[in-house]
């Protein structure tokens, strides 16, 4: 999974009666969608028919196979989602969270119903066709492409029927462990932007003392010292891949002072970025 990117691939199940994969799981998650053919899902619980159209999420530890029909040919399109995909990219948070909603649902029931909702139905086809262009492609861009369709396919499935249905309008207290999920998803997600610890506070509705002692039973490090971090490596690769100045590097990276910015580098570094740069380029910019 480079770059925290899903792996998509095609996969042509066998029937019941060939020698197949038994049950099994995933430390990812499964987003599938039924291209062609008819067979099932199962679970260790339970067991779906599908049916070209169908789309199914199978979170990571949940055991699953598919088969197909006797005589026939399923062919399914499967994105390996890993854990931190949304978390760690520039998503909007309200994406980023429903992401999470869904995963929490879909461990009780997986199969994501939009049989009475054609329109969505369509629209879901088109949009799973388009990420398997770009994968089988991978023209200039296609990450970011891809991005962009697993997040039409979030909001479209926001705004469906089968959401207002089965995703719970007032879910129960999240626990602290989601709390602080929900504040690391919105670092990842604004690291870039002079955010402050006020800005989380909002987002995961904790006091600042509460959010202090959890964020740091969590994470083993400081609100500022988990940001700085998280600016440090995308400040790294800007010095090693692009001509930009130190003082550019930092405004894009959220630091509003060089001086500051060459301080933490270091601390996180152990050297400046200057220096860093010298090691991990071969070009000679002027910085």
């Amino acid at each position: 999974m480079m770059d925290g990117l899903p792996i998509c691939i095609t996969v042509p199940v066998r029937s019941e009666c060939d020698d197949y994969e038994r049950i099994h799981t995933h430390h990812f998650h499964e987003l599938v969608y039924v291209l062609d053919g008819e067979g099932r899902q199962v679970t260790d619980r339970t067991s779906y028919d599908v049916r070209p159209g169908d789309v199914y999420i199978f979170p990571a530890g949940i055991p699953h196979a598919a088969f197909c029909s006797r005589g026939e040919l399923q062919l399914l399109l499967v994105l390996y989602v890993p854990d931190a995909y949304f978390a760690a990219s520039q998503w909007d948070y309200d994406l980023a969270r429903a992401w999470t909603g869904l995963i929490a649902r879909t461990r009780s029931e997986q199969r994501i119903d939009f049989e009475r909702d054609r329109a969505t139905s369509e629209r879901v086809s088109s949009i799973f066709e388009s990420l398997s262009r770009e994968f089988r492609e991978k023209r200039p861009g296609y990450r970011a492409a891809c991005r962009l369709w697993i997040s039409e396919f979030l909001l479209l499935l926001m705004r469906s029927a089968w959401w207002q249905t089965h995703i719970p309008k007032h879910p129960a207290s999240p626990s602290p462990r989601q709390l602080i999920h929900e504040a690391e998803s919105y670092i990842h997600a604004n690291w870039y932007r002079d955010i402050h610890v006020e800005d989380v506070l909002a987002v995961c509705n904790l006091s600042r003392s509460h959010f202090h002692s959890l964020f740091r039973r969590h994470t083993e490090q400081t609100f500022v010292g988990y940001l700085n971090e998280i600016r440090v490596e995308h400040a790294k690769r800007q010095l090693a891949e692009t001509d930009l100045n130190v003082s550019e590097i930092a405004s894009q990276c959220g630091f509003a002072r060089p001086a500051y910015f060459s301080s933490v580098f270091r601390e996180h570094v152990g050297t400046s970025p200057r220096d860093y740069r010298k090691v991990n380029t071969d070009t000679n910019s002027v910085v």
